[in-house]
């Protein structure tokens, strides 16, 4: 088996993998899925990581400015920061159009309501980001996407929209529909009301099923791994563990804990006293709250800021070593709902 033959049937194993770095604002996410990116990359997937943080740090990280389309950062590894906006604008140009006629149909009266309900829609940008994951998912070129999400609160919001959009697609969508068909020639007709047309509805249904795609591979425990970013500090610990709980009861599956910002051992001074035994406690903690899954920890306070690719291979280094990052680390469900005869029933996960 010659080199390139062997290198390509290494990558067509992990086609269609995606590994998404979460936690609370400012533990550190960015930089462990940026360090975790060029370490897959150097192990020789084609690799591309997004932005989903509206406040992106992508760039900072690499220190190579990723605005909109993919740039290759090195051998590999390609990254970009999602314009929300923009590309916003592109999946919603349709129903914007018919809002538009709805504003200049309306007058002064109507216009403002109009105006507060584009800005409603504009708030769908964030959609954006599963689009974006779903659009490279299914382009070949990439064999992994690394994603940086954006911090807890936005994080959940955002994977909540596919499910409760596929109730509304499965339930209301089609009744809609079929009442905007039925009731146009007589509305139009008689109040000369700009009504949705056809297409609109058919951007709206192209829209919704694009998401229920999403969900289906994000709930995908063989193709989809969520990472927690967390500090050895009460008030992350507690919002870790919500967004812990909340994304096993979305069916997401998560392999992996990193705990990041430990203050070194190495450091003497009686000043970091208290805190090292607090940190010490806490991680204690954190072993307790999230077992059975496992722990990496990340190098203590290194020396120099982590930014570039050096820093960011030292980084990974330190966290998996010459381990594949890729590579699915916990494949049971810590938390699990399942339907029986009498209702439904709560699964943990428990080791004796």
């Amino acid at each position: 088996m010659n080199e390139n033959h062997g290198k390509s049937e290494f990558l067509a194993k992990k086609r269609g993998r995606v590994i998404l770095y979460t936690g609370k604002g400012g533990v550190g996410k960015t930089t462990i899925a940026a360090a975790t990116a060029i370490q897959s990359a150097k192990l020789g997937y084609i690799t591309i990581i997004l932005s989903t943080d509206p406040s992106h740090s992508l760039s900072d990280s690499f220190d190579l400015p990723l605005y909109g389309k993919p740039k290759e950062i090195v051998e590999n590894l390609y990254g970009k920061e999602i314009d929300f906006l923009r590309e916003g604008d592109e999946q919603w140009e349709i129903i914007e159009r018919w809002l538009g006629k709805w504003e200049a149909w309306a007058g002064k009266k109507w216009g403002a309501r109009i105006l507060v309900g584009m800005s409603l829609l504009s708030e769908m940008g964030e959609l954006v980001s599963l689009l974006n994951i779903l659009k490279y998912y299914q382009n070949s070129d990439y064999g992994l996407i690394i994603v940086d999400c954006a911090p807890t609160g936005q994080t959940l919001r955002l994977l909540g929209y596919p499910e409760r959009l596929r109730w509304y697609l499965e339930k209301i969508f089609p009744i809609q529909r079929k009442a905007a068909l039925l009731a146009r020639p007589f509305i139009k007709g008689l109040f000369k009301i700009p009504m949705p047309e056809d297409e609109v509805f058919g951007s709206i249904k192209s829209f919704l099923i694009n998401l229920d795609r999403m969900r289906k591979i994000l709930t995908d425990a063989n193709k989809t791994s969520f990472r927690l970013v967390v500090n050895p500090e009460r008030m992350v610990i507690n919002e870790t563990q919500r967004l812990f709980t909340y994304l096993n009861l979305y069916g997401y599956h998560i392999d992996l804990i990193i705990c990041n910002r430990l203050i070194p051992y190495l450091v003497k001074d009686h000043f970091f006293d208290f805190w090292k035994e607090s940190q010490e406690n806490y991680y204690k903690l954190i072993a307790e709250c999230f077992s059975p899954l496992p722990i990496f920890t990340a190098p203590p306070l290194m020396e120099k800021e982590v930014v570039g690719k050096e820093r960011l291979e030292f980084l990974a280094q330190s966290i998996f070593g010459n381990d594949d990052p890729t590579k699915v680390y916990f494949r049971d469900k810590p938390i699990e709902i399942k339907k029986g005869a009498d209702g439904h029933f709560l699964f943990i996960f428990c080791l004796l």
